[in-house]
This record gives structure tokens, sequence and C-alpha cells, in this order.
């Protein structure tokens, strides 16, 4: 299908501390003129954090759903240059005052391709080394570090007892690289 839609119109709405949103105006392939909002994210990480036989998991306070959520260490690319590696470190040292001594690059996901361009960096974090991370702020002072055995998280992941999605992904592509290793 390729690029067939031709951008023929943009308007920044509104510009916030977290992400922008833009109404853009495209020419489809069949000549109807459409309207689409468009949410700007600067990019995140997120690592799942692997203690021996433990992963290193969140929960914390997500007020766009309303509640808590169980979720592996994860936040923005909000400082300028940062690589995603040296964002996903600091962040296991902020959230749960680890840091991992190796990063293994897991792949990446669009979160929601139908409005946004957020982009997550997924990490697989193992060997941590403990750091102290300093006063936390906002959902982070409230958050609760927990501590899943691996084996018991990837099955939550294929039984559908999880809801955050770079948390289902980068478990699930642990999993499957340890399954490919041992032949199952």
């Amino acid at each position: 299908m390729g690029d067939t839609f031709a951008v023929i119109g943009s308007t920044l709405v509104y510009e916030g501390a977290l992400l922008d949103l833009e109404v853009r105006t495209l020419r489809a392939p069949d000549g109807a003129v459409l309207q689409r909002e468009v949410v700007h994210h600067p990019g995140a990480v997120a690592v799942l954090l692997m203690d021996g036989s433990d992963a290193v998991l969140i929960r914390q306070h997500r007020t766009a759903v309303g509640g808590d959520v169980l979720e592996i260490p994860a936040g923005l690319l909000d400082r300028a240059g940062e690589p995603p590696e040296e964002a996903a470190a600091r962040e296991c040292v902020e959230e749960v005052g680890l840091r991992p001594r190796r990063l293994t690059r897991l792949g990446g996901i669009h979160t929601s391709v139908g409005f946004t361009d957020e982009y997550i960096h997924l990490f697989l974090g193992e060997d941590p080394v403990a750091e102290d991370a300093g006063q936390a702020h906002g959902e982070e002072a409230a958050l609760q570090v927990v501590r899943i055995p691996f084996d018991q998280l990837a099955r939550q992941a294929r039984d559908g007892q999880l809801d955050d999605a770079k948390t289902i992904v980068a478990v699930l592509a642990v999993a499957a690289r340890r399954d490919a290793d041992t032949g199952s």
C-alpha cells in the first residue's frame, strides 16, 4: 500500500510537558479529505529487570487507567541526547534502586499506531547492583517494588493475567529466547 495518503495540512493544537497534539489533514487515494489527531510523544524505554530468577516489577498508579498497574520499570526519553540504553539504566535506578550491569535490546514497540507516534525501546536488564535513587516524586514516590519468579510471570503473560502491553511484550520476548535456548 505504501505512502498513499498525502498530508495537506497540519495544526499543532496542544503543546504539553509530556506530549503534543497535532491535527493533520490528509488526502486519501480516492481524493477524500480526512482529519486525524496525532499525539506526538518523545519515546520511552522499558526494562524487564532480572535479579537471579526473579523479575523486578513495579505496581504504580496510572491516572489514565484510573488505578494501579503492574509493569516493568519504564520512563521517557526526556533528556536531550541520552541514548536509550542510558535512559533504561537510569529508570531502573530511579524506580527500583537497581542498575543492571548488562542490558540487552529486545526490540521495541509502537504503542498505539492509530493515534500516537510513541515508540518504546525494550530491554532485558541483568545482574543488577543496588544504587541510591535519591528522593522520588509524584507517582514514583508511591510505587511498590514487586518481585515475581520469571516462570510465574511468563505464565501470567501467556494466560492473559497481565494488562500492560510493554510488560507483556518484554516478558514473552524473553520467554521465547529462553525456550529457543533450551530447545523447548
